[in-house]
């Protein structure tokens, strides 16, 4: 505990800025979390408001000349609180970025190589039950990362800016409206999200959360590009999901969810905006035409000793579908599963393990797909299983160091090609279409910040099999990305 650190947390009600998921300090929180010397004030979702992660570190259980300890006091500088009636702050950062291939998922390797220069400059502010932030990243590996598409096309983007976050909450304590966009992630530490994750980069949504003493609700919604014009192009696409979550205890933690891709012929995302609390999964009760895919999942965290944690998520995909064509199909599902604890009195330990099925994500309605311009909305691949082990070492309580050992296995689904058919879809594996790659990798992780120098990136030996699912074609080489700037802050309280 820190009862002498004399950092006052928000009163109920006052709204705080959120801390970001690309925050190069939140790596240790999390090893401080994974370790149990703190409390997840968020489970399997991500992110939170700084007041909420200043709490959590306050509330901390380790001895006061500790490496957590060290840790906690200087998190607690960066994110701590203070009781003026509001604050603001204007942050910015220049520096480079170094990277082996453009796509930020190293373990599915895209576009091209190199050095570009990167800087970004952004400002929050709180007062009473406001709050708001945003930043602006000059970023030209942009154009090089297959992933990166503009907000009216789904053609690769030439522009070196973009938005990492931009948004506007009203926080009354018991219930917060956000409207913006915020890098998002609702799923197993680690790993991307099953229906949210940081694979494809943040885009405008609007989402509803309230707070019921130990249940959690949580609405939102956003609107997507469409499909290409050629293929229904009459049709509005839209993403929505809700969420119900209960603490049962501070060592157990459950969540049911549903998420749905809905196409619509008018309206946008009405089906979210005019009722956020429409229930997807039973519209087919109510008669309502098949307009929508539909996944249907669960969560849960469970402590069964302070320094052992571990976490679950699985999910159906087509929930209440009417089939279309009437032909048998191989299952559609994706689960999670982690585990993490303390190793030593300094270190942390994860390990996780993830699979997707080959059509999970897609329907024999393109507009229904898990995508927005081609891009996975919660992952960006599937048909694959993958494995990774962690070990967490803190250096100096400014750094975190995390040698990692990873397989993957992928097959040739992709979450944009044709849904397949008749026999062809009988005949789909349910895991590993066609000839599937295999890739071992062997690395580490750095992440941290000191003073005005912040540094995040990933180094490692990848050993491929099978490379671009070609039966007998074999690589061995590095892959990596560091991103390391040289940033400045100012701010203060509002009166």
């Amino acid at each position: 505990m820190f009862p002498a650190l004399g950092l006052v947390q928000p009163l109920a009600g006052q709204a705080s800025p959120l801390l970001p998921v690309d925050d190069p300090r939140l790596p240790l929180l999390e090893h401080l979390i994974a370790r149990g010397d703190v409390d997840d004030p968020s489970p399997m979702q991500r992110p939170f408001k700084r007041s909420v992660a200043a709490e959590a570190l306050s509330r901390g259980r380790f001895a006061p000349r500790s490496a957590s300890a060290g840790i906690a006091r200087t998190l607690l500088e960066a994110f701590g609180t203070s009781p003026n009636k509001g604050l603001w702050s204007i942050r910015g950062a220049a520096g480079a970025q170094g990277f082996s291939q453009a796509r930020r998922e190293l373990l599915q390797p895209a576009g091209d190589g190199g050095v570009k220069p990167f800087g970004e400059v952004g400002g929050e502010a709180a007062y009473g039950v406001l709050a708001g932030g945003g930043r602006a990243a000059y970023e030209p590996r942009l154009a090089l990362d297959p992933d990166w598409i503009d907000s009216t096309s789904t053609a690769p983007r030439e522009a070196r800016w973009r938005m990492p976050e931009a948004y506007a909450m009203l926080d009354l304590g018991w219930g917060r409206v956000t409207a913006g966009q915020y890098p998002e992630q609702l799923g197993t530490n680690g790993l991307a999200g099953i229906p949210l994750g940081t694979d494809a980069y943040p885009r405008p949504v609007l989402s509803l959360e309230a707070r019921l003493g130990p249940v959690q609700l949580l609405a939102e919604g956003s609107n997507l590009r469409q499909v290409s014009a050629a293929i229904r192009p009459e049709r509005y696409r839209s993403f929505v999901m809700h969420r119900a979550a209960v603490t049962v205890s501070p060592a157990l933690h459950f969540a049911v969810w549903e998420s749905g891709l809905v196409s619509t012929t008018s309206g946008g995302a009405g089906s979210f905006f005019v009722n956020p609390l429409r229930p997807l999964l039973l519209s087919h009760l109510f008669g309502t035409a098949d307009d929508q895919n539909v996944m249907f999942g669960l969560d849960a965290t469970w402590r069964p000793v302070r320094t052992l944690r571990l976490e679950a998520q699985g999910a159906l995909d087509d929930v209440g579908s009417d089939g279309g064509d009437g032909a048998k199909r191989p299952a559609r599902w994706a689960a999670s599963l982690g585990a993490a604890g303390a190793l030593g009195r300094a270190l942390s330990w994860q390990a996780r393990v993830t699979a997707a099925t080959s059509l999970v994500y897609r329907t024999h309605r393109p507009e229904e797909y898990y995508t927005d311009g081609g891009i996975g909305l919660g992952r960006n691949f599937a048909d694959q299983v993958l494995a990774t082990v962690q070990v967490g070492i803190p250096v100096r309580s400014a750094w975190l160091v995390s040698p990692e050992l990873a397989f993957l296995r992928q097959g040739e689904g992709r979450l944009d090609a044709p849904f397949p058919t008749g026999s062809a879809l009988a005949d789909t594996p349910t895991f590993f279409i066609g000839t599937p790659r295999t890739t071992w990798r062997a690395g580490a992780h750095l992440a941290g910040q000191r003073g005005p120098v912040a540094l995040s990136g990933f180094g490692g030996v990848h050993h491929s099999i099978n490379v671009g699912n070609i039966s007998g074609r074999t690589e061995t080489g590095f892959e990596g990305r560091l991103q390391a700037t040289l940033g400045f802050s100012l701010g203060g309280p509002l009166r």
